[in-house]
């Protein structure tokens, strides 16, 4: 048989020191039609020197690496699929046998270099610790047992840098999100690179953004956030939609709150939909989890806060409470479930159950929509000199 010349087009391996070649897939090429090897651990040596090697295994058939090619590599080796090769090299495959021989690129300039470091992807094995501990994060009882959840996106990991442990990103999105990398590094923090399978698996969104941290707990003891007597607080009692918690509490952060409080019945805020829904709010301001209903109204009235539930069936409107220049003292809110409100137990804790009035012919206001306008009617008046009504316009 006459020699052929091996043109890789699936073909991947890994260079071992003094430039031999341990291949995975390649495909055979000759004048007469192609056919499919597979040469799971053989070695090449000296195929680092320049295209044209003998193959030691097939001795008439030759390869070619295109001129200024590179080598990718896929995966850590995995169990030899059988005995070691010549000069007792171990044998190294990847996840299916699949790779590829990229073509030459333009070479980078030293300033993409130093910009970008990381070309090729470090973690690619769905099966990695790392992979495999970071998607068991998806469940509430690996959360609470590792204090450990999953940050997703370029602003919610920007946001969350001093709370980070791990970050993860695509070459593309390391690239294009350079900053968020460069500050991770700053701040000491393991920076890896990792495939768009391996994003995608870490990720709980189904177009993930190239971009994820692991982030320990934050909440704060409720015992802290009472010292510091705060005059804004938005309370969670029996909220179990995690996209109502999570946006909540962004309107919380956004209308100048002191604290969040979840209660014992409430939603887990680090479940992935709350943080995502909370868009980096999650890392602003104090957030006690797991209050009594019954604790959260007691603590927060002996530290000065008037407590209000917002309810439907209120006796008093948030007009009249703005009216009345009410709200200027410290107030905590307490928004119930999405579908039943608050119960009468918790109404009857309140100092004034006060609903948001409808002048159209809405139905109703859904949870984040009254908080948002609940919350910011207080800081508007808690911003006043004197409560809402001393403020007029000439």
């Amino acid at each position: 048989m006459g020699a052929l010349a091996l043109r890789p087009l699936a073909f991947r391996c890994r260079v071992r020191p003094g430039g031999e070649v341990v291949p995975t897939v390649f495909r055979l090429a000759d004048r007469l039609g192609r056919a499919r090897a597979l040469a799971l651990g053989v070695s090449l040596p000296g195929a680092a020197r320049g295209p044209g090697c003998a193959h030691p295994f097939l001795p008439s058939y030759r390869w070619e690496v295109p001129p200024g090619g590179t080598i990718a590599h896929d995966r850590a080796p995995r169990r030899p699929p059988f005995p070691p090769g010549p000069g007792g090299l171990s044998p190294v495959s990847g996840r299916g046998g699949v790779g590829e021989i990229r073509p030459a690129s333009r070479p980078h300039t030293a300033r993409e270099s130093a910009s970008h470091p990381m070309a090729t992807p470090e973690l690619t094995s769905l099966r990695s610790p790392r992979v495999t501990a970071a998607r068991r994060l998806a469940k509430r009882s690996f959360r609470g047992k590792e204090r450990r959840f999953i940050v997703e996106g370029p602003q919610a990991v920007r946001e969350a840098i001093a709370h980070l442990v791990e970050v993860y990103a695509t070459p593309e999105a390391a690239e294009r999100h350079a900053d968020i990398l460069d500050a991770a590094r700053a701040a000491n923090l393991p920076v890896l690179t990792a495939s768009d399978e391996v994003i995608a698996e870490m990720s709980d969104t189904v177009t993930p953004q190239g971009v994820v941290g692991l982030c320990r707990f934050l909440d704060s003891p409720f015992e802290e956030i009472l010292r510091a007597r705060p005059r804004l607080v938005a309370v969670l009692a029996n909220v179990r939609d995690p996209g109502n918690a999570g946006t909540v509490l962004r309107c919380a952060d956004a209308a100048g709150a002191d604290a969040v409080v979840l209660t014992d019945a409430s939603v887990d805020p680090y479940n992935p939909k709350a943080v995502r829904a909370s868009v980096g709010s999650l890392f602003h301001l104090p957030v006690a989890v797991g209050v009594p209903v019954e604790r959260a109204v007691s603590g927060l009235r002996e530290a000065g806060a008037r407590v209000l539930a917002a309810d439907g069936a209120g006796e008093r409107d948030l007009d009249s409470e703005l009216d009345d220049g009410l709200l200027g003292a410290p107030t905590a809110w307490i928004f119930g479930n999405e579908a039943w409100g608050l119960p009468e137990a918790t109404r009857a804790l309140a100092d004034e159950v006060v609903r948001v009035p409808i002048h159209g012919r809405a139905e109703s206001l859904n949870l984040a929509t009254a908080a948002a306008v609940c919350l910011y009617a207080s800081a508007r008046a808690q911003r006043a000199p004197a409560g809402c009504r001393s403020v007029t316009t000439t």
